[in-house]
């Protein structure tokens, strides 16, 4: 499994005004942990998503706790070798 798409519970609008309905969550590869940010757990979870989906901070920042909850948990997956 390479990526998994997620249909998100509450879509979002980005920066330039389109609509984000799904977020492709791409594997997690080393040099994508080694550029983790933030000091707890759940800024690190966000700062992951981040880099394995392609979003701007700014457009992250607009997700429901819910859709990120479900995208920690298939990367969570994805680190223990399970499929999503």
């Amino acid at each position: 499994m390479s990526s998994v798409v997620l249909k998100l519970e509450h879509p979002i609008t980005d920066g330039q005004g389109n609509n984000i309905t799904e977020l492709t969550i791409r594997r997690p590869k080393v040099k994508d942990m080694r550029k983790m940010r933030g000091n707890n757990d759940l800024e690190q979870s966000i700062s992951l998503i981040a880099i394995v989906t392609g979003l701007v901070p700014e457009d992250l920042d607009e997700l429901d706790i819910v859709d990120v909850k479900r995208a920690s948990e298939i990367l969570e997956k994805m680190q223990k070798g399970k499929s999503a």
